[in-house]
């Protein structure tokens, strides 16, 4: 990342990460000094400070980027960098919501409105079954098994995802509702539009943490190759990162007219019909969980 600032990248001390409630945020330190990074060299060790510190936020790396601009402007090629950038220094594998990436990518879940739908289903029956066995306390995102979890979750064209106008919308609040739950669930959210106040100016002006202008330029230092300039605003720390992408490099990793997944519209989120194949699945994962449980204290 190149920083409007030319002095070197300071790693903010940990009582910076510390919120106005008191909560204990995730320290940079611990996100930068992983076992693993001993295989980095000296300047991939840089990159990955420089990334962390343009993604920091008061939950650690994670956060809801808004990306914005121009038909053909790169904000499909910046979303894939930046979730496999997630994955390849911070281990957290990607989400997406359309099936558009090619094999160079590498691993990757795609997560369709029903399999969301099955998540908030089973995360409610789960709340449900440690409140009836009084362990409340022991339940947190760790043993949730929860899929939106510590990862970079890619919304292509959100605005027909996300729109909190939709207020009578079901779906639409549901994904609001986890979105923005960026702090507990450990997840860095990437949603597109081709304008900033496109899906709702409370995004573009108070809910993202970071506003991602996308232009498309053709003319790579004088070689005619195609590339892409972002602009990226941390609405947190209020600072301004600037970054160039290749279309021949980073261009290979996503189908630049694969298809999007339409909107799936639910009358009611809480009257959603799911197939039976879908409620055996809930079932069985819940009594999964439940002989988990039960078998722990027995352990004990």
């Amino acid at each position: 990342m190149v920083q409007d600032n030319p002095n070197k990248l300071i790693v903010p001390d940990e009582k910076d990460l510390i919120s106005s409630n008191g909560d204990i945020l995730i320290p940079l330190s611990d996100l930068l000094n992983k076992p693993e990074d001993n295989k980095w060299s000296s300047r991939e060790q840089q990159k990955k400070i420089e990334l962390a510190e343009m993604l920091h936020t008061a939950g650690g790396i994670s956060g809801v980027h808004l990306l914005w601009g121009d038909l053909g402007g790169g904000k499909s090629m910046y979303m894939y960098y930046l979730s496999w950038m997630l994955r390849k220094y911070f281990n957290m594998p990607t989400i997406v919501d359309s099936p558009n990436l090619t094999p160079m990518y590498g691993d990757f879940e795609l997560m369709l409105d029903e399999d969301f739908v099955k998540e908030q289903l089973k995360l409610v029956a789960l709340i449900k079954l440690y409140k009836k066995l009084g362990r409340l306390n022991e339940l947190d995102w760790e043993n949730a098994s929860q899929k939106l979890y510590r990862k970079a979750v890619c919304w292509d064209e959100a605005y027909a995802k996300l729109s909190v106008h939709q207020t009578s919308d079901k779906l639409s609040q549901a994904y609001n509702f986890m979105t923005l739950q960026y702090r507990h669930n450990g997840c860095v959210f990437m949603i597109v539009s081709p304008d900033s106040d496109q899906i709702n100016r409370q995004y573009a002006k108070k809910f993202a943490t970071h506003a991602v202008h996308c232009t498309r330029w053709e003319n790579y230092k004088g070689s005619g190759e195609l590339f892409c300039v972002y602009d990226i605003d941390n609405m947190k720390t209020h600072q301004t990162y600037r970054k160039e992408l290749r279309a021949s490099k980073w261009g290979q990793l996503y189908k630049t007219e694969g298809i999007i997944t339409p909107k799936v519209s639910f009358e009611k989120f809480k009257n959603v019909k799911m197939s039976e194949e879908d409620d055996k699945e809930i079932d069985d994962w819940l009594k999964q969980k439940e002989y988990e449980l039960m078998k722990k204290d027995k352990e004990a």
